[in-house]
């Protein structure tokens, strides 16, 4: 079914700039916890704030967005996803956002800025390293302008998600989380978010995968013989030790309460709370509000649960006072103009 020209543009600069403004928000109170922030503001984070570690500007963002947006800029240099260029360029982040960055994603950025073309190897061999725990949130956002430039082929939006989640962060977890929340952009963007259902149509979508053999024998391939091992102390589990992690956090959402979440650097849990916000939220600022104010990684969880929220709300749907102080704002818009003729305006 086609969509009008005018909705798809307001979703697609909804998700963008969404996903800006999530990130602002959250960024000053990053690592902050709950009962902080819900003291601080009792009505949850409602406008935008300066200050935290990296002393930010009020409505600055940080590398949640940066990291989207070199992506979406790479895809429209080389007419497509090229993982060289985009090493290069999530390289050159790193001092400009150096806290935003996680110590592990922090240390193989720069090996990819000194070899770009090793990017596989590196990536590959830091998740053998971590015995398998390396599930970071850190690589979520960069997938979300795939979602919008593979709109019209699904199996395209897999392969190149995972290629550009693989670029760093290599385990399933991470690539199926990113699959999980772009599968959902898309439906936010043609319209067709319906509640429960298309929670159930994801993970519906997610369990097709797991039976094909090019996931099996791609996403889910690994030798478990290269682990390194881990302290016992560590209560970070493997990927062997929790295989089904996106699936059962899918199930979840409908019966999970906001003060359940878990905002901890984990991929998987990045996604269930930028996904339980879509599924609650009554709108836009309800939804990235409730999450940011849940404090922990509020920066990367607000830009992901902006970025799907403001598919499904668009631009419009964006509180002003949120948008008039967001910094490169034209940026944003000059990058949708550009990638609005690769989507298609059919489902």
């Amino acid at each position: 079914m086609p969509v009008r020209f005018e909705e798809l543009r307001d979703r697609v600069l909804g998700c963008l700039t969404g996903l800006a403004v999530g990130d602002a928000l959250g960024a000053p109170h990053r690592l902050m916890n709950h009962y902080s922030l819900e003291s601080r503001f009792p009505e949850g984070v409602q406008d935008m704030h300066g200050g935290g570690k990296a002393n930010l500007a009020p409505g600055q963002w940080t590398a949640p967005t940066a990291q989207a947006l070199v992506v979406l800029e790479s895809i429209l240099a080389n007419k497509g996803l090229e993982e060289i260029d985009i090493a290069m360029r999530l390289s050159s982040l790193v001092d400009r956002h150096r806290e935003g960055f996680g110590f592990e994603l922090r240390d193989i950025l720069e090996l990819l800025g000194a070899h770009p073309e090793k990017w596989e190897a590196i990536s590959l061999q830091s998740w053998y390293h971590s015995g398998g725990t390396f599930v970071g949130n850190g690589g979520l956002t960069r997938c979300v302008p795939i979602a919008i430039t593979r709109t019209g082929d699904l199996q395209s939006l897999v392969v190149d998600t995972t290629r550009a989640m693989r670029l760093t962060h290599y385990d399933p977890r991470c690539i199926e989380s990113a699959i999980v929340v772009n599968f959902l952009i898309l439906q936010c963007l043609y319209g067709q978010f319906n509640g429960d259902s298309t929670i159930q149509l994801a993970a519906g979508f997610l369990e097709s995968l797991r039976r094909e053999n090019l996931h099996k024998n791609t996403i889910l391939r690994f030798d478990p013989a290269k682990f390194s091992a881990v302290s016992m102390d560590t209560p970070l589990r493997s990927f062997p030790e929790d295989p089904f992690a996106v699936s059962e956090a899918l199930k979840s959402i409908p019966t999970l309460r906001h003060d359940e979440l878990n905002v901890s650097q984990n991929a998987v849990s990045s996604m269930t709370c930028a996904v339980w916000a879509l599924h609650r939220a009554k709108n836009y600022a309800q939804g990235v509000s409730t999450i940011v104010t849940r404090g922990g990684e509020c920066d990367k969880n607000g830009a992901l649960t902006g970025a799907l929220l403001g598919a499904r709300f668009g631009i419009s749907g964006i509180p002003k006072h949120w948008l008039s102080p967001l910094h490169d704002r034209a940026r944003l818009v000059a990058l949708t103009e550009q990638i609005l003729p690769m989507i298609s305006m059919e489902v």
